[in-house]
């Protein structure tokens, strides 16, 4: 018995040490930046501060990918930080803010680009495997299990790290600009997008949960001595359904907080800015950027 127990912590402890030279020879390959890649928590700092942190899912983004970040503090002035993630929801935002935070870090005020469809799937909030481009890390880990992400985007989360995708290692994107552009509108286009983003509906149930999960997002940078600015991004896929709901919660929740609401919907309709038919390319976020939200940022 007690040879077995001796073997079996030998093996322990070679495997372990194995998996951590993985992890440190996958994780410490490239140099990241806000611009070339997909994982945020090679970007998040300790005890820095910033004028701007951005949440939200795509639409937030793209303000930074392909190398618009840099145009993006350039145009504002700011010092900004972008946690938004692809089809990320509200549990996702909620559990970057919480761990920007803990890491000892400030800002002067958060951004959240909201989407109505992340209030409607749990696809975009609890199964959303956005943890999957991210580097392992055991705080990080310890405030995701806080949060009521599924036991499998967890348990994807490590056994990722361990995949050949990691194993040859996720090289930057070098792409510096999104120069495509859409010549026209396609309603089938449209309404097969519609399709993704809203793969359950217009559940009520989901909306009340993911509504209070908002509201904590705003009590926490609330607690962090700041406050949220929701924008909706301009998109070509016209009323987007829920919306007037997500509208009317954002209304009730600013009488008893302190938030900012900007609907910019239907401000951008030329599709020479967007590269699909609710993304802007490089040329939409420079001027989205500096039409809108400049116009926040600095009102004077």
């Amino acid at each position: 018995m007690k040879n077995f127990l001796r073997k079996f912590i030998i093996f322990l402890i070679v495997n372990m040490a194995i998996s951590a030279i993985i992890l440190i020879y996958t994780q410490s390959r490239y140099v990241y930046r806000q611009w070339n890649s997909e994982a945020h928590l090679y970007g998040v700092p300790k005890n820095t501060v910033y004028d701007i942190i951005i949440l939200g899912a795509s639409h937030g983004r793209v303000l930074s990918s392909t190398g618009n970040h840099l145009r993006l503090e350039e145009i504002l002035s700011k010092k900004i930080l972008n946690l938004s993630k692809t089809s990320a929801g509200v549990i996702p935002a909620k559990i970057y803010l919480e761990y920007f935070y803990s890491q000892g870090n400030s800002t002067k005020i958060v951004y959240y680009i909201i989407d109505p469809f992340i209030f409607y799937s749990s696809k975009w909030n609890e199964d959303n495997y956005f943890l999957e481009d991210e580097p392992f890390k055991f705080d990080f880990l310890a405030v995701a299990l806080r949060q009521k992400l599924s036991k499998e985007v967890i348990i994807n989360y490590i056994r990722s790290k361990f995949s050949y995708f990691w194993f040859v290692g996720q090289k930057p994107v070098m792409i510096k600009s999104q120069d495509d552009f859409l010549m026209a509108i396609n309603n089938e286009a449209v309404q097969k997008r519609l399709q993704v983003l809203y793969p359950q509906g217009i559940s009520n149930n989901n909306f009340e949960r993911y509504i209070e999960i908002l509201e904590e997002i705003i009590v926490l940078a609330n607690k962090n001595n700041n406050h949220v600015v929701f924008i909706f991004p301009s998109t070509l896929l016209g009323d987007l359904p829920g919306k007037e709901k997500v509208l009317h919660a954002l209304e009730a929740i600013k009488q008893k907080n302190n938030i900012e609401i900007y609907d910019f919907s239907d401000a951008v309709k030329d599709s020479w800015y967007f590269s699909d038919h609710d993304h802007f390319n490089t040329i939409g976020v420079e001027m989205f950027t500096s039409r809108y939200l400049k116009l926040i940022s600095d009102p004077n």
